[in-house]
């Protein structure tokens, strides 16, 4: 298990390795200034904080799905690999099934949050649903970057 882990962590850390050096773009602030003096970003205010737990969550269901693609094609090595031993059959059966509720819990949780807030912020409104994947949409709906 440990071994699993460690792969995981090393394989994960080699892919995003690259997008560390992008983490200034998680929020629209910071107050950078550039070389000649001129603001090239705005002060943070209490929105961004938002906009960040937005960022986040939004990556983490990415990772979630990711994970289960990993857990889904590991548990159905495992299971060609058993060579009819009932045991690792059947626990590998519960893997794969496990993967795929993980994600469909994920998702449905994801629809669910999606619709109660465009419901509650819009009054049910359709023709102005709020896009959930651009975290800006979420207090400023109205914003130029969140029209269809």
């Amino acid at each position: 298990m440990k071994q699993k882990i460690a792969a995981i962590l090393i394989a994960l850390s080699l892919v995003f390795m690259p997008s560390f050096t992008l983490a200034r773009g998680l929020v629209p602030c910071g107050g950078y200034k550039d070389d000649a003096g001129t603001q090239r970003e705005p002060p943070c205010t209490v929105l961004d904080f938002f906009v960040l737990v937005a960022t986040v969550t939004n990556w983490l269901i990415s990772l979630a799905g990711v994970y289960a693609v990993f857990e889904i094609v590991n548990a159905g090595f495992w299971l060609v690999v058993s060579s009819g031993n009932e045991e690792s059959i059947t626990k590998n059966k519960n893997a794969l099934f496990q993967a795929v509720f993980g994600f469909v819990f994920v998702m449905a949780a994801f629809i669910l949050i999606n619709t109660a807030v465009n419901y509650i912020l819009l009054g049910g409104d359709k023709s102005k649903m709020i896009d959930l994947t651009k975290p800006v949409c979420y207090l400023a709906p109205n914003s130029d970057a969140c029209k269809k």
